[in-house]
């Protein structure tokens, strides 16, 4: 029976615990070892309901962790428990109790927290607004002699981490990285997919007996309209697309993701995924608690109001988190006040949203079923005209599988029909059988490419993909390098890997279609710009392109019929 331990993280609030936990526990997953993670948070709002704040509250409450944290460690599992633990009596008595318990401190000066804290709780505290507040006017007992101590104010998250698994490794409680690689090579992890974010795929739909009776109740709630983002939002957090999120996000994630690309767990997230509402709306939320979501005149999910905050939307825009031209994506953005919660959707989502949609869990099953382990996913808005098949194809050479993602988006330039009309043609014809698969999904482009590749890469990691495709463009800024965009998440953390190719170019010396790279006339050679070809398609003339015949024909008859 493999040896169970507790990693037991203290540390003042915004000290690194919940990014930590997030890490560590990715880490171990992908070394064979189980993991339980015991949120400080979570627990109390769980295991610890009722209890205050008191000295003897707290330490019930630790006393709580300490027995579940126990339970778990004696299964020859991990347990990771993430709470601020002020005590160092309570602790000492927590680890007496358990046989291979880690201490794990989170050094952090004050004056760091608080320029680095986005609610500003520090500085009310230390001037006197906020009372009782932990390691200002309420005591923190530092630990003594902790297993592992970290100076978060200095150290990356990246170096955090390593010393943690330097630390397990030291103490016989983790393999080694070497031998974890060799024991991982066996048949059964080859074939292997990856693991969702978070590791479950999240399933908010309701069917039979609870969807009527979620319908019943939403009938007397207050009623939020959503635009077509919102709406595809709610489609992706039903579905799993956006595991682990469960809901609209609270100003916990919300800021977390914002400041640092992680959410409130220390997952890391690249998006804010957020419901706007108005101004009026806003009391009315906060005193009913419950609130119906319509979308297409018919009601689709319920909302449970868990917070409603507002944002400042310079920031956001300054960090590249709005869409830069799209305006009801701008228009939600820019509201500035959000709700945030856990949503239950009650009737799916209209069949205009998702005529064409694939789940999570279909395309999981069928690359079981192909015997793919590595998958690259391949996410786009336009039709394969010269420079999409290219990078689809160039996808056979390195992996098991392509999974092509046809997004909806927004504002869709060709319906989402016609472009998987394009794609079914293309694959069963041109591609080979079993190693491609097409999965159109609803969303909506918003952000910069930084974080727009890692939030595509986290869905995709959520749809089986091991890999995510980031054409490149060529017109792209020096700033927007593929090979710097996972800075500030450790190795291997993300769980999917970004896979940069392009621009895709037309080169005379080569004969065909190639990358820039690739090209010897690199100077000379011709970008293949898909959007130019669809604009000559809109105008009626015949586009200069490197396509199949059967996808101009496809594209030719919509555009004859939508003039």
């Amino acid at each position: 029976m493999a040896r169970g331990f507790v990693l037991w993280f203290t540390g003042l609030s915004g000290s690194g615990k919940s990014t930590l936990t997030s890490m560590v526990a990715a880490e171990l997953r992908r070394r064979g070892v189980h993991v339980e993670t015991l949120d400080g948070d979570e627990v109390r709002k769980q295991l610890s309901r009722g209890l205050g704040f008191s000295r003897q509250d707290r330490d019930e409450n630790i006393r709580r962790i300490g027995f579940v944290a126990k339970l778990v460690g004696r299964s020859g599992a991990c347990a990771i428990a993430a709470a601020i633990s002020p005590y160092r009596e309570v602790r000492n008595e927590v680890r007496h109790s358990i046989e291979n318990f880690v201490e794990v401190y989170t050094e952090c000066p004050i004056s760091v927290l608080a320029e680095r804290d986005p609610k500003g709780l520090y500085k009310k505290a230390l001037a006197g607004e906020i009372k009782n507040f932990t390691g200002v006017d309420d005591p923190y007992e530092a630990p003594e002699s902790p297993e592992v101590r970290l100076h978060t104010d200095r150290e990356t998250p990246a170096e955090s981490l390593e010393k943690i698994l330097d630390r397990l490794e030291h103490l016989g409680l983790i393999p080694a990285w070497g031998k974890w690689r060799q024991g991982a090579s066996s048949a059964a992890d080859a074939n292997a997919l990856v693991a969702p974010h978070g590791q479950e795929l999240v399933d908010r739909t309701l069917s039979g007996d609870a969807a009527r009776a979620a319908l019943d109740e939403a009938r007397s709630l207050p009623v939020l309209d959503l635009d077509v983002g919102a709406h595809a939002d709610v489609a992706s957090l039903a579905n799993g697309a956006y595991s682990p999120l469960r809901g609209f996000m609270t100003s916990k994630d919300y800021l977390r993701v914002v400041d640092e690309m992680r959410l409130e767990s220390g997952l890391p997230w690249a998006l804010p995924i957020t419901l706007s509402i108005p101004e009026a709306r806003a009391s009315e939320l906060r005193g009913r608690g419950r609130a119906a979501l319509r979308a297409e005149g018919r009601i689709i999910a319920t909302l449970q109001v868990e917070d409603v905050f507002r944002a400042d939307p310079a920031r956001a825009s300054e960090l590249e988190l709005r869409a830069s031209s799209e305006p009801d994506v701008e228009s939600r953005r820019d509201a500035g006040l959000f709700c945030g919660g856990e949503i239950q959707v009650i009737d799916g989502a209209p069949p205009s949203m998702l005529a064409s949609s694939a789940t999570p869990r279909d395309v999981r099953d069928r690359m079981a079923q192909a015997g793919w382990s590595r998958a690259a996913a391949f996410e786009t808005d336009a039709p394969p005209l010269g420079a999409e098949e290219y990078v689809a194809r160039a996808c056979l050479d390195f992996f098991d599988g392509v999974l092509v993602t046809p997004t909806m988006l927004a504002s869709d330039r060709i319906p989402l029909d016609v472009r998987v009309r394009c794609f079914e043609t293309l694959l069963a014809k041109y591609f080979p059988p079993r190693r491609s698969l097409l999965a159109p999904r609803v969303g909506q482009r918003r952000g910069g490419a930084r974080r727009r590749a890692i939030h595509g890469a986290i869905v995709a990691k959520n749809y089986g993909a091991s890999h995510y495709v980031v054409h490149q463009q060529a017109d792209a800024s020096p700033l927007d390098d593929p090979a710097r965009w996972l800075d500030g998440y450790s190795p291997r953390e993300l769980g999917v890997e970004l896979w940069p190719i392009g621009p895709v170019v037309l080169s005379d010396v080569v004969g065909g279609t190639t990358t820039r790279r690739a090209a010897p006339d690199v100077d000379g050679a011709a970008v293949l710009r898909t959007h130019a070809a669809i604009e000559s398609f809109r105008a009626g003339n015949a586009p200069d392109v490197q396509a199949r015949p059967e996808v101009l024909a496809i594209l030719s008859e919509y555009f004859v019929r939508a003039r």
